[in-house]
């Protein structure tokens, strides 16, 4: 599962899996495009967050300090922190980590800024842990962690939601084109940084076993099929990898008869006609939880990994899914490339078709990231 799905990473030696069931809220959004006035402008607790980010900023010691500041790369290793409890800090200083605009890999599904979205501010929220702090995300160092390994995300569009934010967040260390190159291959989409034999990929299997939703581009069926007993087709292209990144919590969510996914908007105090249209800030109730977010799901699969351990799997989970429950601003909505024409209907309802699943880059995604980039360096 990973958007509010989970993401698992399995491996000997850099075994993760990261808890998003963050796309719960499958619904399809589209933001309807209006100016919005500056961030400065913006009411709620938005003045207070900028004021504490400026301060933040304005005690960076200097000198031998800044050597020791530096250290802040790292996570408290002090104590334990729980990554997934905090709030989200808007923050126009340090983020975006990249621009969307400039990234040569991104799809066109989640390229917000580029088909039409105006306001920004979804870019520029940081997650704040409480009481200790995210390792800061350097590209470079990741890139050195994975020289001469494979990384693969398995699953569905929203692992490739993922997969496409991290190779934006590292590809833009890399200046020189001829120092990188994506591939298709089928089902197989692989980045690679020549330079250091780093190699991150995304498969496309949405139910990881074999079933009639296989193919990358005509996988809307009306009834999903599996092949309970069938993982080896999938498995041969994922199997040397070093390290996994699975999900496939919404592909077998149980839905309504017709398939449809059930719509909650106005669970954040919106209204059902707009789902996420014209949303441009985070919720701010503490401990929000979504109401289409099964979080007994999530119980479950962490009492099934930990049978695993016996096995020799180590299983770490990162809960990504209560601050992905925040970020009602932070999809597509109307602003994507539309991959099949839309009906009169559609037109007239621009909310009919808002895509409310996936997530605007840069944006949400950008932090699941860093969790993996933060578990892979120092986990």
């Amino acid at each position: 599962m990973t958007v509010l799905n989970s993401q698992v990473v399995l491996r000997s030696i850099n075994s993760l899996v990261a808890f998003s069931v963050i796309v719960i809220f499958i619904t399809f959004l589209f933001y309807q495009g209006h100016e919005v006035q500056p961030p400065m402008a913006v009411k709620h607790e938005l003045k207070e967050i900028q004021d504490e980010v400026a301060a933040d900023h304005h005690k960076q010691p200097r000198g031998k300090e800044a050597q020791v500041q530096s250290r802040a790369e790292l996570p408290d290793a002090t104590k334990e922190c729980n990554w997934s409890t905090g709030r989200w800090v808007y923050d126009n200083m340090s983020r975006p980590l990249y621009s969307g605009l400039k990234c040569a890999f991104i799809f066109p599904e989640v390229a917000c800024d580029k088909y039409g979205r105006k306001d920004v501010m979804y870019q520029q929220w940081r997650w704040q842990p409480n009481r200790c702090h995210l390792p800061r995300f350097n590209a470079i160092r990741l890139l050195e962690k994975l020289r001469n390994k494979r990384l693969v995300f398995v699953g569905d569009s929203l692992n490739r939601n993922q997969w496409v934010s991290l190779v934006c967040m590292v590809e833009a260390s890399i200046p020189d084109a001829r120092h990188k190159m994506r591939t298709f291959n089928g089902s197989l989409i692989s980045f690679k940084a020549l330079e250091y034999n780093a190699t991150i990929d995304f498969y496309w299997s949405p139910l990881l076993l074999e079933s009639n939703s296989d193919d990358p581009i005509g996988h809307r069926v009306e009834y999903r099929i599996i092949r309970a007993d069938r993982i080896e087709k999938h498995a041969s292209a994922w199997r040397d990898a070093d390290i996994i990144i699975f999900n496939s919590y919404v592909w077998r969510r149980k839905h309504k008869a017709d398939m449809r996914m059930k719509v909650m908007a106005s669970n954040w105090g919106g209204e059902n006609s707009n789902k996420c249209l014209n949303e441009t800030e985070p919720i701010y109730k503490v401990g929000y939880k979504a109401a289409s977010t099964d979080y007994s799901m999530m119980e479950k699969a962490k009492s099934y990994f930990g049978t695993l351990e016996e096995k020799g799997i180590h299983i770490q989970i990162l809960n990504i899914t209560e601050l992905s429950d925040y970020r009602k601003d932070g999809h597509p909505t109307v602003f994507s490339k539309q991959f099949a024409p839309l009906t009169t209907e559609q037109i007239t309802n621009p909310a009919s078709y808002a895509d409310c699943m996936h997530w605007c880059l840069p944006g949400v995604p950008d932090v699941w990231n860093e969790f993996l980039y933060g578990y892979l360096l120092y986990k």
